[in-house]
């Protein structure tokens, strides 16, 4: 049995190819009879990813892989970058510094192996505590958008832990949105076409910093709302 889990980054911060390899570590420890593929897909980083970290993974991991190419293009275009390229049945992505803790790719995985053709996180109150204001309201906003225009039963879209078997796998490939709300898009179209999707909660680790988001961005992930709602109410596929 294999797993492809896939780490999208764009300037990791010093030693990520140490905290890298003790997450990869603790999920192979947890799940011994699954062969695990690391995918780590640079997304344009401004910062050299140094050839020592590199060599420190693929001496340690048995089946790693980096991807990167030089212009910064968007999380969405990364981890489709990546999912083309994988051969597992199932697949994971989460941000590299695992924000959601092991246990929470293990619960994805588990749900995978019971049958859902789609995973997604339901981030907890906790993680909204932490949250600067304005990304709170903006999560608010995007989650009243999702049930009004897209009808959407999903509360919570933009967890950044998902995982999908190969019919999932197909519909990730068709998104298009390269940035913020392809999380959105995917699921749209995986509720849209009826795939199996499971919901489970998640938490954030104390430890993680949440960024602000810019002005210039909400303004390009609104266009981007929209043309989701266009292909999914009007499009076949």
């Amino acid at each position: 049995m294999q797993l492809d889990l896939i780490f999208p980054c764009y300037n990791p911060p010093k030693n990520w190819h140490l905290e890298t390899y003790k997450n990869y570590q603790e999920i192979s420890k947890s799940i011994p009879d699954v062969v695990i593929h690391l995918y780590v897909v640079d997304d344009g980083s401004k910062n050299d990813i140094e050839q020592e970290s590199l060599d420190y993974l693929s001496k340690n991991i048995p089946h790693f892989h980096f991807l990167r190419y030089e212009k910064n293009k968007g999380k969405g275009f990364a981890l489709r970058f990546a999912v083309e390229k994988t051969q597992s049945e199932k697949q994971i992505y989460t941000d590299i510094d695992v924000p959601f803790g092991v246990k929470s790719i293990l619960d994805v995985y588990e749900a995978l192996r019971n049958g859902a053709d789609v995973v997604t996180g339901l981030r907890d109150d906790v993680y909204y505590q932490k949250v600067p204001f304005k990304r709170k309201v903006i999560s608010q906003v995007a989650q009243t958008l999702n049930k009004l225009f897209l009808k959407l039963p999903i509360k919570d879209t933009q967890a950044g832990l998902k995982g999908f078997n190969k019919i999932g796998k197909e519909t990730f490939l068709i998104t298009k949105v390269n940035e913020f709300l392809f999380d959105t898009e995917f699921l749209a179209l995986a509720h849209k076409f009826k795939h199996k999707i499971t919901i489970i909660p998640i938490s954030l680790k104390p430890d993680i910093i949440l960024s602000r988001i810019k002005a210039n961005i909400l303004w390009r992930e609104l266009r981007n709302f929209f043309n989701i709602c266009y292909r999914i109410n009007f499009k076949k596929r």
